[in-house]
């Protein structure tokens, strides 16, 4: 039988490895890869999500970003010439002229070419809903 040992916090390897202060974070190496175009739109997405809902966390999921509260509410997926801006509760988010695309049972998208398409949509709005919903039903992707 194996000896039990105390381990000594300072000398214990992290769990969760930071990256140094001088290191780009994860998310900031992911737009970097992104075209100029798609930048400017995560960068004009991303002020928004972060007027709306200050402290959502913003990480890479499913091989793209999401943001997080209560549940993912927004995704960022670029394709090669748009991105795709999914907001989840998808189907139950206000939307009486038929904006959101998709059929799916949680997410709902608008794809979006510039920065100025931000301002054809509600997307405060959604975001706000999303949000909403995420804290009333739950996480909208691990429903059934």
């Amino acid at each position: 039988m194996k000896k039990a040992t105390k381990t000594n916090a300072a000398t214990a390897p992290s769990r969760a490895l930071k990256p140094k202060a001088s290191e780009p974070a994860p998310i900031e190496e992911w737009v970097a890869r992104l075209k100029p175009d798609q930048q400017a739109l995560f960068a004009a997405v991303r002020s928004v999500v972060a007027q709306q809902v200050p402290g959502a966390a913003l990480l890479i999921k499913w091989g793209h970003p999401i943001w997080d509260s209560g549940g993912p509410f927004v995704l960022f997926k670029p394709a090669s010439n748009h991105v795709t801006l999914g907001f989840w509760h998808g189907p139950d988010l206000p939307d009486p002229d038929g904006l959101l695309e998709g059929e799916g049972g949680s997410v709902r998208h608008v794809k979006l070419r510039r920065v100025d398409d931000l301002q054809k949509f509600p997307i405060q709005q959604w975001i706000g809903s999303a949000v909403a919903l995420n804290a009333e039903v739950g996480d909208a992707s691990k429903r059934k």
